[in-house]
């Protein structure tokens, strides 16, 4: 046993980590570093919650050495909990009021959707409710977040934060919270909702930190949310204020998704046999297109997006299928498309060519939404086979990589989702492709944004 002080002071341990996943979770909301705002009074704040309290009860020892290795966003979880979270917890728990608060997967706390937090401190009571929820915290991998993704003072880097606290607001108004975290166990930032359109951020704060440690700002934080948890944002509040820019619009398919019919499409189709793998979607043409799937490419545990290899007219294609409710990401890509084939780069060679898009009208394998349908291109996602590449070959990609993102630049696109997942690279030729523009954002005017935004987030931070 030992004093709680003496635990809580105690800097943690350093990660055991060599290599790990290649692509970050990333959710598909945003937050704009418009509404992102410095919180250089977090250390006083923590203090002057923690000021007059004795940890002087005992606690049990905390392992401090590090023997497990991570390699995933669930691993450097689990050890965070076991050498953030349970020492915090045991260190508050017997403070006056606080029995009942402890941290907890969120499922424990309430009845939850597709919003899931990593890690959420909360109430134990008998009956799940969003109430119960106090703070929420999400992690990420060390090896694909970097120092420079969560740092608020550089104004031309500050928007490698968007996606990342675009997640943790989502989580944070799903609760109707005040109080959040984002953590890759090595650098650790603080939130607080100031008001509907400001979110206060605290400087990263390194593990090994002195002076005060993480533990213990994770102790007066931890009181700070259990003091003034609830938000609630006013009535006439829209949350897409908070995006920043709109999401990207297709010029010819907006009143297509609204029920008109007169968009065009690129290439005429003809009706194909229908089976029960086929999908039938209305592309504005003469007559329906009917797409016959060969085999599903995407997880088949996602029910709002689907990816598929299918048939059109007895060519091979690649099927993008997304629901209503993601029409929006629909959009997004289909519109990133539509610019490419109508911008002054004819050559297609680093993007996949569309070929339509449309509407689903009848298919059994996915019943209702949106379908983007592009050709088929040979080649393997780049996580998979990078570390097996030459040197010769890693240096092409990087090139091809750089000169694909320029021609986004030129339309005045950014990717806030870059990484080698989202590349393909053929061997045999040589073809270096970039896929998946769900999350592109469109750059604000006379703003300049570097390469080095995707090329970090794909290859590293030391990628050249």
């Amino acid at each position: 046993m030992e004093s709680a002080e003496d635990q809580l002071a105690r800097p943690l341990t350093a990660l055991s980590y060599l290599r790990g996943t290649v692509h970050p979770s990333r959710g598909h909301e945003r937050l704009s570093v418009t509404y992102m705002r410095p919180w250089p009074e977090f250390i006083d704040d923590v203090k002057s919650r923690l000021h007059g309290i004795a940890f002087a009860h005992l606690i049990p020892l905390n392992d401090e050495t590090e023997p497990y290795q991570v390699g995933s966003e669930l691993g450097v979880t689990g050890r965070f909990v076991r050498n953030v979270c349970d020492p915090v917890v045991k260190a508050i728990t017997p403070l006056p009021g606080m029995a009942r608060i402890t941290f907890a997967d969120v499922q424990a706390l309430a009845c939850t959707g597709d919003v899931i937090p990593d890690v959420s401190l909360g109430l134990i009571q008998a009956v799940a409710d969003p109430a119960n929820i106090l703070m929420v915290g999400e992690i990420k991998t060390p090896w694909t977040t970097y120092l420079d993704n969560m740092r608020l003072n550089r104004p031309n880097e500050a928007i490698r934060l968007e996606p990342l606290m675009g997640q943790v607001v989502q989580q944070m108004r799903e609760a109707g919270i005040r109080y959040a975290f984002l953590s890759t166990y090595i650098w650790t930032i603080f939130v607080k909702r100031d008001t509907d359109t400001s979110f206060l951020l605290s400087d990263p704060f390194r593990h090994n930190v002195t002076g005060l440690s993480v533990r213990e700002m994770f102790a007066g934080f931890s009181l700070l949310a259990s003091d003034d948890p609830r938000y609630d944002e006013s009535p006439d509040f829209n949350a897409n204020t908070l995006r920043g820019a709109p999401a990207l619009q297709l010029s010819t398919w907006k009143t297509t998704i609204q029920g008109s019919t007169t968009a065009v499409t690129p290439n005429p189709v003809l009706l194909s046999t229908v089976t029960n793998q086929s999908l039938i979607v209305d592309a504005s043409t003469s007559v329906q297109v009917v797409l016959n799937v060969i085999y599903q490419i995407s997880s088949p545990r996602d029910n709002n997006k689907a990816v598929y290899a299918a048939e059109l007219n007895g060519k091979r294609v690649i099927v993008k299928c997304w629901s209503p409710k993601l029409v929006d990401q629909f959009e997004t890509e289909a519109a990133v498309y539509e610019r490419i084939s109508q911008g002054r780069y004819k050559r297609h060679d680093l993007f996949a060519q569309w070929i339509l898009w449309g509407e689903i009208v009848c298919s059994s394998l996915f019943p209702v939404g949106y379908v983007l349908v592009l050709e088929e291109i040979e080649g393997a996602r780049l996580s998979d086979i990078w570390h097996n590449l030459t040197h010769d070959e890693c240096s092409h990609v990087k090139a091809e990589c750089r000169r694909a993102i320029n021609q986004l630049r030129a339309m005045s696109l950014r990717l806030d989702d870059a990484g080698m997942h989202n590349v393909l690279f053929s061997q045999r030729d040589r073809r270096v492709t970039m896929i998946d523009f769900e999350d592109a954002v469109e750059c604000e005017p006379n703003t300049f944004i570097t390469t080095n935004l995707e090329m970090n987030a794909i290859f590293g931070m030391n990628f050249t």
